[in-house]
């Protein structure tokens, strides 16, 4: 299951919307563009046992879409720290799951 997620920093007031975790056979990711300087929701692939069928229909999409920034389609993506720093000022930024998606 996919989850919405809030982030914000309570010191400079930067805040995304983004999602991560798995659904509609694909999984998403939250992950630090370095050529955009931002927090991103990033394609990762297909999950695990995903049905042929789906894996045929999708491939195109993933193919093209996967591990790139889904704001300017770059490549220079880092993991996010669970330690969730504000990629503007560094404090930890307040996480809310908002919805569940799948």
């Amino acid at each position: 299951m996919g989850v919405g997620v809030r982030l914000t920093c309570s010191l400079c007031n930067t805040s995304y919307d983004l999602v991560e975790g798995h659904g509609f056979f694909v999984e998403q990711a939250i992950k630090y563009c370095r050529d955009c300087e931002e927090l991103v929701s990033v394609l990762i692939g297909f999950v695990p046992n995903c049905p042929e069928e789906e894996i045929s229909k999708g491939r195109h999409h993933v193919d093209k879409y996967a591990n790139r920034c889904s704001n300017c389609n770059g490549l220079n993506l880092d993991d996010w720290p669970s330690t969730n720093p504000c990629p503007t000022c560094g404090k930890p930024m307040q996480r809310e799951e908002t919805y569940l998606w799948d």
